[in-house]
Parts: structure tokens; C-alpha cells; sequence
């Protein structure tokens, strides 16, 4: 593994800064840690060159949620390189996904949470500070900790295919994702002319009255002189400038209530939003899919089943996964 293999395999790290450095790609591997993803860092930049990493960013409010898991993977890697390349599939690990640009199976938390408190509590680390296990802890500890189900025992393989533990999303981080859909909703209504305008037309409108920000005159920048691929780079983008920006986004009226209200949803069904995007790779095509009748499903638009209907997630879940097996919905 070299950088450039590292780079073409991992693109997903920046794909919103395509030219970043390779620092820039350590860190997001640091920030999204997967152990394939960390040792394949570790074979093509060094040891050293990712723990340097690390210790620049060990302090900050965003590595801190993913501070234990990194640290532990990062032990792990350093006792036995080739962690991570053994075993076989479980039947518990369900849902065949390319999210974040890598083919895998992503872990059922509903069915492992249970028996993974019950055997994390065994440890010396939770056994007399119960109340510490959090269901973010035990994601956290199972995936540093563990190679194998905590249902069936099964060991896991990292590779083939990679498994991808999730950890669950932050309040703030649901409502980013619902700032993204709404972006991309925006990007599937609109020219980016009239995006342009609209945009233009509020940024005047807030500072004639005296609501203006760094943020506002950052937008206000890019909206006039930015070329269309960068703007919807930076209404679309996972990085944490596009993040940052969207909490202030010039266009949060350009679609209606009941849309919003049905993206609400989405993002708040993050194994729903995962998939769709893994599925169809790209968030427009997915918004596409989710909002037209679909006959295998009835003729429901999947976007309302899942606010309408109790086992809507998981029918759409279902049709989600039959289109990534090859199945045509």
C-alpha cells in the first residue's frame, strides 16, 4: 500500500478536497476510524507519520468522541499488523453497504447492544461503574476491543468484506444531515442560478438588518464568485468547512414545509440515509429514489413510508439491499 493506492481507495476521507494533503487524509482517517482504513494508513504513510497525526488533533473537541477507539485500534495495530485480516461472515451483521466508499456489512446495533452490555460488564473497567455504559461506550469499546460477535461468537473479518461498526449519531450530527438533505433537495429543485439568486436575495435581505457574520460574508463570497462545482461542493460537502458553513446556509426556505418535514425523517433514520447514499452513491440519485413511488413497494414513495408506516424502515431497508445484491426496485 503506497500513498497514491491510499488515496484512489480512500477518496471518500476528502472527497470534497481532492487535492488535500496527505495529512489532511491521515486525519480523517483518525476522525472516521475503521481498522482497515487505519492499518492501510499506517502501511502507506508510516507509523510514526499517523501517530504524529493523532497527537496533533488527540486534544480537540472533535477527536474526543472517537478518542478510545482510535487509541485502542491504534494499539492493536502496532501489537499485531495484521489485525483485522482474519475470519468470516456473521449472520448477525447485516446490510450490504459501499458507504464511505468501501464494500462491507454494517453491524445490527439493535441486536448486538444488548448481549454487548452483558459482556462488557463482566470487565474490571464497567463491572462497579455500571451506570458508564452508555450505548455510545459499548460501540466504542466493542469495535477497539473485539473481533468477533457478541451474539454467535463468530470472529469477524475487516477485509472481506470490511465490517462497519457506526457509531450513533449526535444530536448535532442528525441535524447536519438534515441541513445536508435539505441542500441536496435545493440542488435537485433548482438551477444554481436561481440558487445563486435566492441565496443573494436573503444575504441582502439579513444585512439590512443587521444579522451578518463571518459566515454570511463566507457565503456571500462564495455564491459570487465561486464556480458550480465548488458551491455544491459546499452545500453538499462532509468536511468540516461544508459543516460549519450549512449551519448558516442562505437558502433554508427554497423548499416547503412538508419536504423538510419528510427529510426530518430521513435524517433521523440514519440507517435509512446510510444506505441510500452507500446504495445509489451519490445523494441526489438517492433523494431521486426515496421520493418516487416505487412498485415494489406497493407504489409507496419511500420517503413517506418511513414516517408513515411502523415497519417503514425496514421495507425500504429491504429494497435498499436488494438493489446493492443486484436486484432491480
Amino acid at each position: 500500500m503506497d500513498a497514491h493506492t491510499f488515496r484512489q481507495r480512500y477518496r471518500w476521507l476528502a472527497w470534497s478536497n481532492r487535492e488535500g494533503s496527505d495529512e489532511i487524509l491521515i486525519r480523517q482517517a483518525l476522525l472516521r476510524p475503521q481498522v482497515r482504513c487505519l492499518a492501510d494508513a499506517i502501511a502507506a504513510f508510516g507509523l510514526e507519520r499517523v501517530h504524529a497525526a493523532w497527537r496533533e488533533i488527540e486534544s480537540t473537541d472533535e477527536s474526543r468522541r472517537v478518542a478510545r477507539v482510535v487509541r485502542r485500534t491504534l494499539d492493536l495495530l502496532v501489537e499485531d499488523p495484521h489485525y483485522g485480516e482474519r475470519v468470516r461472515y456473521c449472520r448477525h451483521v447485516v446490510g450490504l453497504s459501499s458507504a464511505q466508499g468501501t464494500e462491507g456489512y454494517v453491524v445490527n446495533l439493535d441486536d448486538w447492544l444488548p448481549e454487548a452490555r452483558r459482556m462488557l460488564l463482566l470487565t474490571p473497567e464497567y463491572k462497579h461503574q455500571p451506570d458508564r455504559l452508555t450505548d455510545a461506550a459499548i460501540t466504542e469499546d466493542f469495535f477497539a476491543a473485539f473481533t468477533f460477535c457478541p451474539i454467535c461468537g463468530t470472529q469477524l473479518d475487516w477485509t472481506e468484506p470490511v465490517v462497519r461498526f457506526e457509531l450513533p449519531p449526535t444530536a448535532h450530527e442528525r441535524l447536519d444531515r438534515l441541513r445536508l438533505w435539505s441542500s441536496v433537495a435545493v440542488l435537485a429543485t433548482y438551477p444554481l442560478a436561481e440558487v445563486r439568486a435566492r441565496s443573494l436575495e436573503n444575504l441582502g435581505r439579513w444585512k439590512e438588518r443587521g444579522s451578518w457574520g463571518r459566515a454570511y460574508q463566507e457565503w456571500f463570497e462564495i455564491v459570487t464568485t465561486a464556480s458550480d462545482r465548488d458551491l455544491i461542493a459546499f452545500m453538499t460537502g462532509v468536511d468540516e468547512d461544508s459543516i460549519r458553513l450549512r449551519q448558516s446556509m442562505p437558502y433554508p426556505r427554497m423548499i416547503g414545509d412538508e419536504r423538510r418535514k419528510r427529510l426530518h425523517t430521513l435524517a433521523e433514520n440514519h440507517d435509512v440515509d446510510a444506505l441510500a447514499v452507500s446504495v445509489f452513491e451519490d445523494p441526489q440519485a438517492a433523494l431521486y429514489w426515496l421520493e418516487q413511488p416505487n412498485e415494489a413497494l406497493g407504489g409507496r414513495v419511500p420517503l413517506e413510508m418511513l414516517d408513515e408506516e411502523e415497519d417503514g424502515a425496514a421495507r425500504v431497508k429491504a429494497a435498499l439491499n436488494a438493489i446493492a445484491t443486484g436486484g432491480v426496485v
